[in-house]
C-alpha cells in the first residue's frame, strides 16, 4: 500500500494498485518517502511521534508518500491511521482527517 499525505490541503489517499497513474506525483524533485515494513516500522513510528517529520506550506515539506508493506491491507490502513493520529497531535489539520482510497489492487 502507498499512501499520500498532503498538508496545505489536508488529505490522505491510499493506493493499493501498483499501476495507479497517481504515482507520478511521487516522483517530484525532493519528494519525501517513508517506508514502513516489519523491519523499519518501530523506528519510523517513533520518528513520527517525536516530530522528526515536519509539514509546512512549502514544496519541500508540504507532502509525503508512505510505502507501507505488511502484506495485510487492514493492518496497513491501521498503521496509516495511527501515523495520522500522531501527526494530529502536532498539526490540527490532520485531526479527524478522512482517508480516501483511490484504487484497489488488481
Amino acid at each position: 500500500m502507498k499512501a499520500y499525505i498532503n498538508y496545505p490541503q489536508p488529505h490522505a489517499t491510499i493506493h493499493f494498485d501498483a499501476g495507479c497513474i497517481q504515482f507520478r506525483k511521487q516522483h517530484k524533485s525532493g519528494q519525501r518517502t517513508v517506508c514502513l515494513n516489519p523491519n523499519s516500522s518501530g523506528k519510523e513510528i517513533r520518528a513520527f511521534g517525536s516530530g522528526k517529520y515536519t509539514f509546512r506550506s512549502n514544496a519541500s515539506a508540504n507532502d509525503m508518500w508512505l510505502d507501507v508493506c505488511f502484506e495485510d491491507h487492514e493492518f496497513e490502513e491501521a498503521v496509516l491511521a495511527y501515523i495520522l493520529r500522531l501527526l494530529a497531535m502536532r498539526y490540527k489539520c490532520f485531526k479527524g482527517m478522512r482517508v480516501k482510497t483511490c484504487c484497489q489492487a488488481q
